[in-house]
């Protein structure tokens, strides 16, 4: 009987693999597919898209670059893009590795995890609950038709993610490390600063990553405080494109890759820190 059922489950394993495969290939299929033909279809003339969609570029067009690039004030926007961006996720990252230092040192325990659980809390609240009050509050303090609300806004909705990271992974660190600084002088700050941050370079790029990809594609938050034309970022810009271009998808697509462009860069220079940076909380 222990033969047989040694055998069988030597039999279910390839199974297993097999199914695993199947499931993940279909999950990169349809991430790649519909990339590659964003791609491909910038770089088509209209005819060829109404043509067959689908097939591969006759003569690269890309001019459709250029036309998107010029027309579309992509220079303009981008720049607007990575203030907002690189604000938001630098202050959301300090803020946020402070806080969630805290909540994984604090004493007791139950205190920090109640701590924790409050600002993960804060990722089910939907932003577009407070955004009228937060409007006028911005225009009661002058701030419209400038890149600040959107930063301030940005910043707080990353917050509650960076907590939830950062507590993750300062509770898997040993406290040992930690305890050698404060016996060579070493305050909190300092400790913090010093020492447990250099180690938290998974965190770090984790939340970064996370970050940068909501903030650089926001669309909402900064439809509604792009009040000037000046202000706006790629994605208003792409949206604002897309509406005076309706028929012309070759140009729509070229704009629609340079603003996916950047993020993709980023993720490759940093994947290989994000896989130990999410599971960093779940083994001591």
């Amino acid at each position: 009987m222990t033969a047989v059922a040694a055998e069988q489950a030597r039999t279910r394993r390839p199974l297993r693999s097999v199914l695993i495969f199947v499931v993940l290939a279909v999950a990169l299929g349809a991430v790649i597919f519909p990339t590659a033909l964003m791609f491909l279809t910038s770089l088509k003339s209209q005819a060829e898209v109404y043509a067959n969609p689908i097939a591969l570029p006759g003569e690269l067009q890309w001019g459709n670059f250029t036309r998107a690039w010029t027309v579309g004030d992509v220079p303009l926007r981008a720049r607007n893009s990575i203030i907002v961006t690189i604000t938001s996720v630098v202050l959301s990252s300090i803020i946020g590795a402070g806080a969630g230092y805290v909540c994984a040192r604090i004493k007791p325990r139950r205190l920090g995890i109640m701590l924790t659980g409050l600002f993960a809390f804060g990722l089910f609240i939907p932003v577009q609950s407070g955004l009228v009050p937060l409007f006028v509050e911005m225009q009661a303090l002058g701030l419209l038709g400038t890149l600040v609300p959107m930063i301030i806004v940005n910043a707080a909705l990353q917050l509650p993610l960076s907590v939830v990271i950062f507590a993750a992974f300062f509770g898997a660190l040993p406290i040992e490390v930690e305890e050698s600084a404060s016996i060579d002088g070493a305050g909190r700050l300092r400790t913090l600063f010093a020492i447990v941050m250099p180690l938290a370079r998974p965190a770090v790029a984790t939340n970064i990553i996370l970050g940068t990809v909501t903030v650089w594609n926001d669309y909402f938050v900064s439809l509604l405080f792009s009040t000037d034309p000046s202000i706006q970022t790629l994605p208003v810009g792409l949206a604002s494109f897309k509406v005076a271009y309706t028929t012309d998808w070759p140009a729509t697509l070229a704009y629609t890759s340079m603003v996916a462009l950047p993020v993709f860069i980023l993720y490759i220079f940093l994947q290989r820190y994000i896989t130990e940076g999410v599971t960093a909380g779940s083994v001591k």
